[in-house]
């Protein structure tokens, strides 16, 4: 079975500093288009 192992914890601190930028920048910066690429790795593991 293979899986994906992607950086939880990291995305979700990223985002929770964009929904506060998105707070505290008023209605000017809402809505901006923001791209964010976070490292995975394939984790291949013997089939059951």
């Amino acid at each position: 079975m293979t899986s994906m192992e992607v950086p939880a914890k990291e995305m979700g601190e990223e985002v929770t500093r964009m929904i506060v930028s998105d707070i505290e920048g008023g209605a000017d910066k809402k809505n901006s288009p923001f791209h964010k690429v976070f490292e995975a790795s394939l984790i291949e593991r013997e089939t059951t």
